[in-house]
């Protein structure tokens, strides 16, 4: 659920100019990137792909980490409040993101978002899905949603756990951020995120 919380598009294009300036051609780094995506993104495993030493690469990782440092630009500022709001409701927040898992780590812990908000963190990868996840975490007797960015998990989760409350939130194209598709609202925002659990009862 990167992309519902961080302006992942502004983040990874940032992070690619960096990788690049490593001496690496930029066709070459988005294209690895793309691959690398699909099962579990990590900037060692991305270095090492582009032909970068082991022990350069685990260097230019750290160099990374120093370098985005300051994650505060990246988060979508209605975040926060309705994080708080969404809990006084009574809603315990779950984590669950997909990647590599020390990677994922460092990047949530920087935005110092986990242990005021959420309870439990899952870090699906390559041979694990979300949906999986979700059948073993919750059950039909509860009220669960599920918020992320991408249909294709949406899709997976509400077939493998059909009581899941499928929210899709599209924060580029304001056209697309309305209405529903496959069943599930799309939104635009957390703030009308909120609105849609109130509106629903709790």
């Amino acid at each position: 659920m990167d992309g519902t919380q961080i302006d992942t598009n502004k983040y990874i294009q940032d992070l690619l100019i960096w990788i690049a300036r490593r001496g690496h051609k930029m066709e070459g780094v988005v294209s690895s990137y793309n691959i690398l995506r699909r099962s579990g993104y990590s900037i060692k495993n991305h270095l090492i792909f582009l032909g970068e030493s082991v022990n350069t690469a685990r260097m230019g990782e750290k160099e990374a980490e120093k370098y985005f440092a300051d994650f505060s630009k990246y988060i979508f500022s209605d975040v926060e409040p309705i994080l708080k709001r969404i809990q006084n409701l009574g809603f315990c927040l779950y984590l669950l993101t997909f990647g590599d898992e020390e990677f994922q780590k460092a990047k949530w812990q920087k935005l110092h978002l986990l242990h005021p908000f959420f309870e439990k963190t899952f870090f699906a990868h390559k041979g694990q899905s979300k949906g999986e996840i979700f059948v073993r975490e919750t059950s039909s007797d509860q009220v669960v949603y599920f918020i992320d960015d991408d249909e294709n998990w949406l899709s997976q989760v509400k077939e493998m756990a059909p009581w899941v409350n499928g929210v899709q939130i599209n924060r580029c194209d304001s056209q697309l951020a309305t209405g529903s598709s496959n069943g599930w609202p799309i939104i635009g925002s957390f703030e009308e995120l909120i609105k849609l659990i109130l509106e629903r009862g709790v």
